[in-house]
This record gives C-alpha cells, structure tokens and sequence, in this order.
C-alpha cells in the first residue's frame, strides 16, 4: 500500500526510499485497523506498527483509535438490533443465577418487547417519546483523527483529546444502548442484584432520552468493561458507515467457548489442573473458598468464576443476539463464529481471509454456514492443507486446516485439496474450479456434485 501511495504522490514508478518511508507512516495511520482481546497484544502491535513505520523527525503515529482492544464476537455489530429490544434469550441463568429471578426478568422484558411490538417495535416508539438527536460522538472521534501530528506538541493534543473522548464514550446515548443490551447476557441475576439487570423497558427509555437508575449505570460500564464489549459500529464507525473493510485477514483462534477447567488452572493451580480426575479437582476448586481459605485462594476463586460467567454469557450472547444466525449451532468453536463475522465485516468490493480448520466445509455444524458461502457468490477460494509437514508445529500432524477466501458476487470457486506446504500453491496442477452452476448440484448431506467428484478423483489419480 505504501509503495503503491508513493507511486502516485511522486508521479514516478520508482519512488524514493524517503517517499516510501513517508507514506508508510500515513498507511498505518490512516489505513490499519485492529481488535484483539488481549491487551498486551495491542500493546505490542502498536509496538510494531511504529517499528514499522518510524519516519524520522516526526513523533510516532497516533495509533489508539485504531488499534483496540475487545472481544471482537461480543458486542452489537448491527445497531438495528436495538431497535427490536433485549432478547429473552438474554435471561437464561447462568451459573450462580437464581432460575426465579431469571424467570421474573424473562416475563418482564417479554412484555415491554411485545408491547414495543404493538407500536411498530423500538423504532415506531421512538416517534412518541422525546427522542434525544442523534449522537455526535462518531464525529468527534473523526475530528480527534483529522487532527495534525508533525510534532510532539500535536501528538500530546491528539493523545489528550482521544483520552477525553473515551472517558466520555461510555455516557454516549449510543454506546450506553449498545452496552446495556450486551450487558443484560453477563449480569448477574439474583434477588440482590436483580433491580440492576437492564430489560427492554430500560432500553426504550434510554432511546427515548429518559434517564435511567445511575446505579445500573455503572454496573453496565463495569460489565462492558470487564467484558471488554466491543461494538464494531461505534468503534470503527467511519469504515462500517462505508459497507465495511477493504481487506480482512486473521488466524482467529480455534477453540470452544466453554471455560476448560484444566487449562484455566495450569498457570495458576498446579495441584488444581493436575488433579487425577474431574471429582477430585472440583473438590479442590470448592476449597478455594472455604471459610478459613486464604485470601489468594479466595482472590482465584473469584477470578474463575469470573473466567466461567464470561464463557456462559459469551456463548448465550452469541446464541441469542442472532449476530451468528448461521454458525451458533452446536458446541461453539471460534473459528466458526470469525468465519461468519469476517464474511461481514467486508464491503462489497472486498475480500477477507481467514485460517480455519477445513471442517468449516465438512462439519455438520458448519453445513448452514458453507451452503450459503458456496451457494451464494461468496466463496473466492479454499485452499486445504494437511499439517502433515508441521507448518504449525503446535497442532497435530494429521489435522486439516483451509486458507479460506471470502468476497462477493464471485462465479466461480478456486479449490486445492491435500496441499502440505505453502509453496505447492503455486502448482496451478493442484488447483481446480468450480462455477456457481456446479456448486448449485452440491448434495448439501454429501457434500457432493457430480463435477465435484470427477474433479477430485483425477486429483488422487
């Protein structure tokens, strides 16, 4: 991208070093955008993005609204969810609720839902209440990023501005709806906490400019917090406002979202994660929390069920928000869930690719998601791999894995099975094609057509 940006500044197809230099610093600041969940992760890919881009005689670029930190599954992508209200899925308890006060918030959100209904949903009720304008604070965020950055002075501005922003976000009419829809999935629900568990009534009136309890407030910014809710409008609202990204590429992890007891333990409680079998170690995790426990040990137990009600509201947000309409069935696995969310975070000139288990076109689990790919225009290309040669050590040799490439409008679909290293891409040998007229005669309980077949018997032959 930078060579390409040097290119048509200098006029010349072979800009300067200097050029190049310079248009690599205004590629990552303009061009890159980030999530991880893992704060130390986005420490240090800003880290390397400066590395990257240092351009001398000018302070390192202004990184933090684009390079953020969130859970990129967990929170509201599209903000017409509001308008239907908090789903009663969100009230199925989890551990430690209690199933009477679930039950009561369940019964309640229902009616304001069915009511909001009865007027045209959220949006109709919108037209009677004192609805607040709408919020400036995406503009703000945008201005804060048209600021200049030539030198220390500026740089120190922009950082001051960016932090008052954030401090302000979380009382933002949008972002506090967005929080406390995502919230109502993670709170606690027991008879001490119930009054501050967020319903569809309490939507309607934060929509509708009225205030609600303060309290609840601020147990929803702890959970957003704590949770680290990430609402792709709000946070990269100038890209999403254009359709999307241009250009999407992750290697998302491959895993359940179910807390695994042995591993959260591992690097925390040796006796814990080596415990003989499942009786003996929940034994020794209820220890935790005896009366005449430790204090560390009782500051772990708070921690794991911390780490378990993530897991549970993780996957009830996920199964109930409908975000992940083809992909939350079954046991949850990531790779599933960044499959279908990549598929929608590019605009409709772009691409994304993503590194998945090849299961994402054979599992039953993952047949919605890949019919509709495959069947849909949407799939450019899927490249399988055995990992037979290691090229991640760290996962069995047997597994499959896919590079899978994601557009729109594509005719046809580039296949290559059995490959063991990258460099046998290049081998057009080992490629075939299939149109969207072959795909269509795919038997969505064989997982084949006819074409399909004969292509794949000449590539064993």
């Amino acid at each position: 991208l930078a060579v390409e940006l040097a290119q048509v500044r200098a006029g010349d197809d072979q800009p300067s070093e200097d050029d190049r230099q310079h248009a690599l610093r205004d590629v990552v600041a303009h061009c890159i955008y980030a999530v991880d969940k893992n704060p130390m992760a986005v420490e240090l890919c800003k880290v390397a993005l400066w590395i990257e881009a240092i351009d001398p005689g000018k302070p390192l670029s202004f990184l933090d609204a684009h390079i953020q930190c969130g859970d990129s599954l967990v929170g509201v992508f599209d903000p017409k969810v509001l308008n239907e209200g908090i789903p009663d899925e969100a009230y199925k308890p989890l551990t430690g609720d209690n199933k009477t006060v679930c039950s009561s918030l369940k019964t309640d959100n229902a009616r304001y839902r069915k009511t909001s209904r009865r007027g045209g949903g959220l949006q109709g009720s919108l037209v009677l209440g004192a609805l607040q304008p709408r919020s400036h604070s995406q503009q703000e965020l945008q201005d804060i990023e048209a600021m200049p950055e030539t030198n220390l002075a500026d740089s120190a501005a922009k950082q001051l501005a960016y932090t008052r922003w954030l401090a302000d976000r979380g009382r933002d009419p949008e972002s506090l709806a967005a929080d406390l829809f995502t919230a109502a999935f993670f709170l606690a629900k027991t008879s001490d906490s119930r009054a501050m568990v967020p319903t569809t009534e309490h939507l309607l009136k934060l929509l509708t400019g009225q205030s609600i309890d303060e309290e609840m407030v601020q147990v929803v910014l702890q959970a957003a917090e704590t949770f680290r809710f990430f609402h792709w409008h709000l946070r990269f609202g100038e890209a999403m406002e254009h359709g999307g990204f241009d250009c999407v590429l992750g290697n998302p992890p491959w895993e359940r979202i179910k807390l695994q007891e042995k591993e959260f333990f591992a690097a925390r409680s040796e006796a814990i994660a080596t415990a003989p079998n499942k009786a003996a170690r929940e034994r020794l995790i209820k220890a935790l929390s005896v009366a005449d426990a430790s204090e560390a040990d009782r500051s772990l137990m708070e921690e794991f069920e911390l780490a378990k009600r993530e897991a549970e509201g993780s996957g009830e947000f996920i199964r109930g928000s409908g975000r992940f309409a083809l992909t939350a069935v079954g046991d949850l696995n990531t790779y599933a869930l960044f499959a279908e969310h990549f598929l929608r975070l590019i605009a409709p000139s772009g691409r994304s690719g993503v590194i998945v288990p090849t299961g994402i076109a054979t599992d039953n689990s993952t047949k919605t998601y890949f019919d509709a790919i495959s069947s849909g225009g949407r799939l450019v290309s899927l490249y399988d791999f055995e990992n037979r040669e290691a090229i991640f050590p760290g996962v069995h040799r047997s597994y499959k894995f896919a590079l899978l490439t994601l557009g729109d409008g594509v005719g046809a679909t580039d296949f290559v099975f059995f490959a063991t290293a990258t460099t046998q891409l290049v081998d057009q040998r080992r490629h075939f094609t299939l149109s969207a007229d072959d795909i269509a005669l795919i038997n969505p309980n064989t997982r084949t057509c006819p074409v399909f077949r004969s292509q794949m018997d000449a590539l064993l032959t």
